[in-house]
């Protein structure tokens, strides 16, 4: 699971994208620490995986953006 959070949001509370990766990360067995942690295209990036080393779930905090659709200047991951 990928999820993507803008940092600006004012209309979806940012502990929402914690409290999903929470959720997540339990069903799949794994903690809420991440395993991997950067950057994507100059977004904070994180990876939490499995006992089996799988990578379950993704977040990436998009910065100095409020609610709304992804730029296309991102381009695709």
């Amino acid at each position: 699971m990928i999820v993507l959070h803008e940092n600006k949001d004012c209309v979806v509370d940012f502990g929402n994208m914690r409290e999903i990766m929470k959720q997540f990360t339990a069903l799949h067995n794994a903690d809420s620490v991440p395993d991997v942690t950067g950057e994507l295209k100059g977004h904070p990036h994180n990876i939490y995986k499995n006992s089996s080393g799988e990578s379950v779930v993704e977040i990436i905090e998009i910065l100095n953006m409020g609610h709304g659709l992804l730029p296309q200047t991102m381009g695709p991951y």
